[in-house]
Formats: structure tokens, sequence, C-alpha cells
């Protein structure tokens, strides 16, 4: 199982990157082209998490493991996750107030963020990893849940939720109807990701290899549908106007 879960894992990933890049495309032809690279940036970030995940599950079905990589490839997502949280931030205040004057503000709360993230990581001391039929994760001296890196995690995920949450308030405000068949397609997506993950560890059906191959699987999809806000089939094209990347944009873009 830790090959399909490399390789769902790694897939998603392709398909996020390709988010990222067609919304670089996009951005360099609107008049928020700020905006967009941090959107970019984001999507970028999200496929580095989905990526170092994959490589790790890939390395230690290749038997090409080791605690040095773990640890390496454990290092880069941290920093990830904060560049994913405040690009997402930033791209979701600039939509609403046209500025970026929040930009500095909003980084600097993600970077002092990050040290606290890794300091609870190494109160915990991680002492070695365990490879399942499913994941490759660090095995701690000492607890990692405790309520001070809860309160942590709280304050990186909080603002990130808060902006999906704008963001998909766009939809309603919108005019163009191909502006909000995008964001409708990108804001379901998120929406089904988060929503299963949460389900998943909540009910603890992540425990189960059943549970993590539906993680695995709703996340390509939910990929899959945000794609089609950014390369949308012939149908949306004609009954919303809807874009990608190359076409001639609608004037709402």
């Amino acid at each position: 199982m830790l090959l399909v879960g490399a390789l769902l894992a790694l897939g998603t990933a392709a398909g996020l990157a390709t988010v990222g890049v067609l919304v670089a495309l996009r951005a360099g032809r609107t008049h928020v082209p700020l905006g967009g690279a941090f959107f970019a940036l984001f999507w970028i970030s999200a496929a580095g998490i989905a990526a170092s995940g994959g490589l790790r599950s890939l390395a230690a079905w290749a038997r090409f493991d080791s605690f040095p990589l773990v640890v390496a490839l454990e290092e880069v997502t941290t920093p990830l996750y904060c560049t994913a949280g405040a690009s997402l931030l930033i791209y979701v205040v600039f939509l609403r107030t046209g500025t970026g004057k929040h930009v500095l503000p909003v980084a600097l709360y993600y970077l002092a963020l990050l040290p606290l993230l890794r300091y609870h990581v190494a109160l915990a001391h991680p002492i070695g990893y365990a490879v399942t039929d499913w994941n490759v994760n660090y095995v701690y001296e000492r607890p990692l849940a405790t309520p001070g890196y809860a309160a942590t995690l709280l304050l990186t995920i909080g603002p990130l939720l808060a902006a999906l949450g704008a963001y998909a308030a766009l939809a309603f405000t919108l005019k163009g109807a191909a502006a909000r068949y995008r964001v409708l397609c990108v804001s379901l997506g998120l929406s089904l990701w988060i929503t299963t993950e949460a389900l998943a560890f909540a009910t603890g059906l992540a425990a189960s290899g059943e549970g993590e191959l539906l993680r695995r699987l709703v996340a390509l999809g939910s990929t899959l549908v945000i794609l089609t806000g950014y390369l949308p089939p012939a149908y949306a094209k004609r009954r919303w106007g809807a874009r990608g990347p190359m076409d001639t944009l609608p004037a709402d873009s």
C-alpha cells in the first residue's frame, strides 16, 4: 500500500503544481498580477506538502528510507505550511481590499510561527520513524499533542480556514459567470478535501486502510475538480464562458 499511497500523493502534488502554473500564467494577464502571484505560491506550497508525504512513502517502499531523509522532508514541510497559509491569506485580503499593505504583517506573522512549530517538534524529541502500510511518521520520545502545540496549530490553520471561507464567499458577490465558475470549482475542491480530512481523523477512519485510501482518492479527486476551474471543459466554456489561462479572458477577470 505504500506504493499506492505514494503514487496518489505524488499525483495530487503534480495536479496542485499544475494549478499553480496555470494561476501564474493567468495572473500575468489580469489587472491583479501581485495577488495572482501569491495565489500561485499557495498552490505550489500545497504541492510541496503533498510531494513530501509521497516521497517519504516512495522511499520507504523502495527501501531507500533513512532517518536523515525523513528529517529533511519534515523540515521542508513546516515552512511550506506557513507559506501556504500566508500566501492564501495575502491573496484573499488583496482581493477584498485591492491593496498590498497587509503583505508584510501577514508574512511576519507566519514567519514568527515557523520557529514556534519547530520548537514543539524539537521539544517532543523525534528519535526515529515508523513505516506503516500507508505512512512514514516520526516516533517521538515525548508526546507531541500538547496544549501548546494544539494552540500553535490553531494559530497556523485558523487564518487559512478563514481565508478559504472568504474566498468561497466571492462566488456570491462576483458578477461574471466565468469568475463564479472558477471560484466555485476551487472552493468545492478545497472544501471536499478539508472536510474529508477532518472527518477521517475525527471519526478514526484515518487509522484504517480504507480510510487512508479514501483520503488519498479524495485529495486527488479534489485536485482534479480544482483543475477544471482553470482548464474548463467545453461545456463550461459554452455555458458560463469559462476560460483557460491562454484563452481570451472575460472582462470581469
